[in-house]
């Protein structure tokens, strides 16, 4: 459960008689182990294993030893590590009492003080400032007006951060009479204390840097010496006393980790520096461990860049946005790039919180080739390497002012040794692009899961010739209680003789449902008790019953048992949501993601949720939802559920709105996902439960497994900084894994053991997929043999050595000829010298006009077909060109289309776009004929010309053949899926279409604007400039709104 740092921090606590801290991580999480069996009680009752009150006893033993070790051990080095494991321990009890009295937290006392509050000042004194902010989110402590409650608040918001709050409370006052002499003092005391914390928020806000020794004062108040005959007594107030000596020890170390001291970078203005740190200090005024390496290293300042390897949940944004600052405030923009339009959503509107430069609301462009906003780039400017690549292609001049590039997730550039996938080739052409044309720039390449990151950066320093450092540390402020569903071994081999005694005497071909019924187990967990699995010691893990009821497995057409995985995540998952923890349950296609969150919900205990407030906020975007798809029965927002969905055929606002909900304290505690919320999206989740290890291609209908680091991204979604510092992760494996007893792991879990729970986070050895494009292009003579990501990328590359990104410029800086060159292999270079030859002969064998060849390096479409779409286009009328509307170009390219099914291969290249058009056209999407698409492709005009008027989705779904479902999945699957593919293949109509009317002499500004922004315009499903226009001024309407302000 502990990452390998903070292991060794537990591991240096000073030793108490009859513990053995060598074993001590593993005893914690063991502990909290049965802390989450309690929560998952069957009966509802609270009764405490025998082995939990034995534990009890030992934890009190821990805190208060080591609690006394942290206050009478100031200078002691291993005080941090006694800190944090008195702070565990504290905490660990008070999990136990919130279970057994049901979250009813002490209070604080004249002679005590309560675990709760303890266990947040040791947890901030052990420099885990996430562990104290749960706590304090967990925590409620009423609603007492008292001085004592006031403190008790105060230092809960201490803990999250909320420092601004903790300044504005007003101290309690009262008058008190002649008898209540010691209460005055007490509460004199608990002022004091009270303005001491006030006096740290303003320092760490950068308000003031004036000290008063507010804890030492109270130090010296609350302890008075008392002669009595010759006997000295010492009087004390103990829990004032108490508090502020932790305070005291706090103090210095709290406010050396506030991000307002963070130094400001050369190239700044020190008072602008500051401001925006005081900006910063609102929302996070901490810096965490893994932080200061950054900040203290020079990475800040300009000419300096990093490879940024830190785990999920680890505090990677924090660094970034200091560089991001540091770089605007040096006068230079930033490029971010991220994987994923949802991912692009989320960055924005986090950036926006914290910079002005930035407009969260905005129109979700990729790939296509638009003259939307003319391709200016702006201070901060957040997109896909898709989209970047586009820009880079028609508008490279707008990239001279880039200062900063930062590519988040940037593992997407590995290139899988079993598959060359257009997205990673991109990716990795898309950075090697921009070290060509942005060399000046700084570079920050992000990724929670990649192992060589000290390689990267080595390769990255090479290529830019500047420093590049590396942050590669494996703490994380949260942890998970790793796990994984496994069954008794005789059981199941009694289930397979009921199967087999059945089949006996049954005639049937299907599995009949009364033997189905009779297919149940006791469901057990295999526990981690380490951060990475070791299956040959019993020490590091141990298996545990999940419940006193056995579960419903599955029986397959072929008479196998198999683990019936999304029944049994979505049992699991109610009991953890009923128990009140946020749960995310992942599963592998959109079609088990509805019918699992039926399920899940249909089992959780009736909740009548406050959404009134949410709902009101909301409204608007409720109604933009509602005239979108023609009623808000078919919407995946249903404030009706206690579950959401999110996946990739979720609108924008649909995806935003779930996840606002469930992230609210009031709202909703479970999300059924697929793996598109995997990709970086930030949810505050207690529990992961991963239904099954493989992954579903929603274009194609196909599934594939999960990579390692793949399952362990989604556990690592399982316990977020500041709301649930341990998280849980449970595995629903596929295939049934059994056991024989608890002290032996299952031989059938060594297997996925080895594969994923062996490895840490950052698990993933990034391949060029350069390598094997080089490999593939240079194995064949006749370049018609390539696949089409490879022959669309040979197309886009310049064989003329005096281009800045030649081929010789892009893979001289390629990270395999980095390899290549660090192992001595010399072949690389006669595969680039070949690559060359190869290009030049393609350009001289087929000679082009010179706009076929722009448009053909710009799009990677042979330029054979761009000469031909240019000779069609060119026998259209000049004034037919000129006055085309968008649903005129739709009708032309889809007759174009038509006419050579070679087209469609080309302009719909991926086997994932055509799976689109087939199954716009009621084909089946696994089995199609290109030819029979061609032969039907004009039925499609009539639906794109629905869209671009402004039908719903209702509508839309009507027109498309096929079944339909409650929620439109076919009007999904052509607008969200098909629309953006056929925007790009009309963006390269739009760039042959500009180049005709150059050469009739027409100037940039003279070109219709319908032809210009053709692409946006029908991947936003307007059909008028006017429309557009207006889109562009009130982003956060819809399609069919903005058709209906027309109408008016």
């Amino acid at each position: 459960m502990y990452n390998t740092t903070t292991e060794e921090v537990i591991k240096k606590a000073p030793h108490i008689e009859g513990l053995n801290t060598e074993n001590l991580p593993q005893y914690l999480t063991k502990i909290y182990a049965r802390i989450v069996s309690v929560r998952m009680s069957l009966d509802g009752s609270k009764k405490l294993s025998p082995k939990l009150k034995k534990d009890i006893h030992e934890l009190r033993k821990l805190a208060n030893n080591l609690e006394s070790f942290t206050v009478l051990s100031k200078k002691d080095s291993n005080q941090v590590s006694a800190a944090f494991v008195a702070g565990t321990a504290h905490n660990l009890l008070q999990l136990i009492r919130d279970q057994k009295y049901s979250f009813s937290p002490q209070t604080l006392e004249s002679h005590s003080v309560p675990n709760w509050i303890s266990s947040i000042l040791l947890f901030l004194i052990g420099d885990s400032p996430a562990d104290a902010a749960e706590i304090a989110v967990r925590i409620a402590i009423g609603t007492d007006d008292s001085i004592k409650f006031q403190l008790s608040n105060a230092i809960r918001l201490l803990a999250m951060g909320n420092l601004g709050s903790l300044r504005a409370l007003e101290p309690a006052t009262r008058d008190y009479n002649d008898n209540e002499i010691d209460i005055e003092a007490e509460d004199y005391l608990w002022l004091q204390l009270l303005l001491g914390l006030q006096q740290m928020a303003s320092v760490l806000l950068g308000i003031t840097s004036t000290r008063e020794s507010y804890f030492k004062n109270v130090v010296d108040l609350a302890s008075i010496d008392m002669t009595f005959t010759d006997i000295i007594i010492k009087r004390c107030y103990s829990a004032p006393f108490h508090l502020a000596t932790l305070l005291d020890i706090l103090e210095d170390r709290l406010l050396s980790r506030g991000v307002i001291n963070v130094k400001a970078p050369a190239e700044t203005v020190p008072k602008e520096w500051h401001m925006f740190l005081q900006k910063l200090a609102e929302s996070r005024p901490y810096l965490w461990e893994n932080h200061f390496e950054a900040v203290h290293s020079g990475f800040l300042d300009s000419g300096c860049s990093a490879v940024l390897t830190f785990p999920t949940g680890a505090g990677k944004t924090t660094v970034a946005e200091l560089k991001i600052a540091s770089t605007i405030m040096a006068g230079k923009s930033v490029l971010y790039l991220v994987p994923t339009h949802a991912l692009e959503d989320q960055i924005n509107r986090d950036l926006n919180t914290l910079f002005d430069y930035i407009d969260s609301d905005k129109l979700e462009i990729g790939g296509e080739f638009t003259d939307f906003e003319n391709g200016v780039l702006e201070t901060i400017n957040v997109m896909t390497p898709e989209r970047c690549l586009t820009l880079l292609a028609i508008n490279p001049e707008s990239f001279e002012d880039i200062g900063l590039i930062v590519f988040d997730e940037f593992h997407l550039v590995h290139g899988r040794a079993e598959k060359l996938d257009k997205r990673s080739l991109d990716a990795m052409y898309c950075l090697l692009k921009l070290f060509t044309e942005v060399p000046a720039a700084d570079y920050l390449l992000i990724s929670a899961m990649v192992e060589n990151g000290e390689e990267i950066s080595s390769w990255v320093e090479r290529v830019i010739g500047r420093e590049c450092k590396t942050f590669n540390s494996d703490w994380k402020p949260t942890r998970q209680l790793q796990s994984c569903i496994i069954y008794p071994k005789n059981e199941i081999k009694e289930l397979e003789k009921i199967i087999s005694d059945f089949r006996r005497n049954y005639n049937g071909k299907t599995v009949p449902t009364r033997l189905k019924t009779q297919i149940n187990s006791t469901a057990h967990q295999i526990y981690s008790l380490r951060n990475k699995w070791e299956a040959d010691k019993p020490d590091d893990f141990f298996v545990r019953k999940l419940f006193n009821k056995k579960f419903n497995l599955e029986v397959s057409p072929y008479w196998k048992i198999t683990s019936n995985r999304n029944a049994v995540a979505s049992e699991l998952a109610a009991f953890f949501v009923n128990a009140g923890m946020k749960t995310l349950l992942f599963v592998n296609n959109p079609v088990a993601a509805k019918s699992t969150a039926r399920r899940l919900n249909s089992k959780l205990d009736k909740k009548d949720l406050e959404l009134e407030t949410f709902n009101q906020l909301n409204q608007a975007r409720i109604t933009s939802i509602e005239m979108e798809l023609g009623d808000l029965q078919y919407s995946f927002y249903n404030p009706l559920f206690q579950v959401a969905v999110h996946h990739g055929l979720l609108l924008p606002i649909e995806r935003q709105l779930n996840e606002s909900l469930f992230k609210s304290k009031e709202g909703i505690h479970a999300i059924v996902a697929t793996a598109t919320l995997a990709q970086g999206i930030n949810l505050p989740a207690e529990v992961v439960i991963i239904a099954g290890d493989d992954r579903f291609d929603e274009d194609t209908d196909g599934s594939e497994k999960l990579l390692a680091h793949e399952i362990l991204n989604a556990a690592g979604r399982a316990g977020r900084a500041g709301t649930a510092a341990q998280g849980v992760a449970i595995l629903v494996p596929g295939q049934i894994i059994t056991f024989e007893n608890k002290l032996t792991a299952p031989t059938d879990w060594i297997e996925l053991q080895k594969r994923v729970f062996a490895k840490s986070d950052q698990c993933l050895v990034i391949n060029d997929p350069m390598t094997q494009f080089l490999d593939e292009v240079t194995a064949f003579d006749d370049n018609e043999l390539l696949s089409q990501n490879v022959n669309s990328l040979l197309l886009r590359l310049h064989s003329d050595e005096t281009e800045e990104a030649s081929i010789k410029a892009i893979f001289s800086n390629s990270f395999a000829f980095f390899k290549a060159n660090l192992e001595g292999d010399d072949k690389i270079s006669a595969k680039i010298n070949e690559l060359i030859i190869k290009r030049e002969n393609l350009s001289h064998d087929l000679l082009y006009d010179k706009s076929v060849e722009a448009i053909s390096l710009k799009t990677g479409i042979n330029p054979n077909i761009i000469e031909k779409l240019s000779k069609s286009i060119s026998e259209l009328d000049l004034k037919q060109i000129i006055a085309y509307s968008v649903s005129d170009w739709i009708s032309w390219f889809v007759n174009w289309l038509q006419s050579d099914e070679i087209y469609i291969y080309e302009m719909f290249s991926s086997p994932s776009s055509r799976a689109q058009l087939a199954r716009a056209l009621g084909l089946k999407v696994t089995n199609y004929d290109v030819s029979a698409i061609s032969k039907n492709l004009h039925k499609i005009v009539p639906i794109f010309e629905a869209y671009i008027s402004g039908q719903n989705y209702e509508t839309i779904n009507e027109m498309i053949p096929g079944k339909s479902d409650e929620y439109l999945s076919k009007s999904r699957h052509f607008i969200l899926r098909l629309v953006p593919h056929k925007s790009f293949a009309l963006g390269i109509v739009s760039l042959t279409i500009k180049e005709i009317l150059f050469s009739y002499g027409y100037e940039p500004d003279e070109i219709p604007y319908v032809i210009k922004n053709l692409a946006t315009m029908v991947k936003e499903g307007l059909d008028t400039e006017e429309k557009l226009q207006y889109k562009i001024k009130r982003r956060t309407l819809m399609r069919v709104q903005i058709h209906r302000m027309f109408e008016i």
